[in-house]
């Protein structure tokens, strides 16, 4: 999701909810909700998540979690301030090295803990983003995809694919790894 906060900066997250069916449905459409009123409220993700998660783990039964990736672009200066509550990490690409990283800043998932543990497991992270660069968030599901010889996808494979399409725009690049996870 994508959400505006002010002219300067927009939240960016993806989320992954353990649960199927109607339980799952009905938590992940809390979270985004509260996503959306919490974003607006801090620049910080790491505050943000430490809201969340109060709100969330209130209302889920025990056994359901939540992972997410959150972080605030900041527009002009084109910096990412970024966090993990038990996500897949984010892949980077560097334009000027011409090269993958992988980016977790660790975390526990979202309706786990109430609230100390939950925070002393954020960390936030900062990165400054240039020409050319790349960010790719994801959930499992591409990374676990399975062709019918029951391999991976996995995590080397998602770098190769997003290095060798760089240069595309992000719609290309989107067409051409849900082709290759056909």
């Amino acid at each position: 999701d994508f959400i505006p906060i002010d002219k300067d900066h927009i939240a960016i997250l993806v989320a992954d909810v353990a649960g199927k069916g109607i339980p799952g449905s009905i938590v992940m459409t809390e979270t985004r909700a509260l996503f959306k009123s919490e974003a607006r409220r801090s620049l910080s993700p790491q505050e943000t998540l430490s809201r969340v998660n109060r709100t969330l783990y209130e209302d889920i039964k025990r056994g359901m979690f939540v992972t997410v990736f959150y972080m605030i672009l900041n527009i002009p200066r084109n910096i990412l301030q970024i966090t993990s509550a038990g996500h897949n990490p984010m892949v980077l690409w560097r334009e000027k090295t011409r090269s993958c990283h992988m980016i977790n800043t660790s975390g526990l998932a979202l309706g786990i803990d109430r609230g100390s543990l939950f925070e002393k497991t954020l960390k936030e992270q900062r990165l400054q983003l240039r020409e050319g660069d790349r960010f790719v968030l994801y959930t499992d599901g591409v990374v676990e995809t399975m062709d019918p010889e029951s391999e991976i996808y996995g995590d080397e494979r998602l770098n190769d694919q997003t290095g060798k399409t760089a240069g595309l725009t992000s719609s290309e690049y989107i067409s051409l790894l849900v082709k290759d996870l056909e």
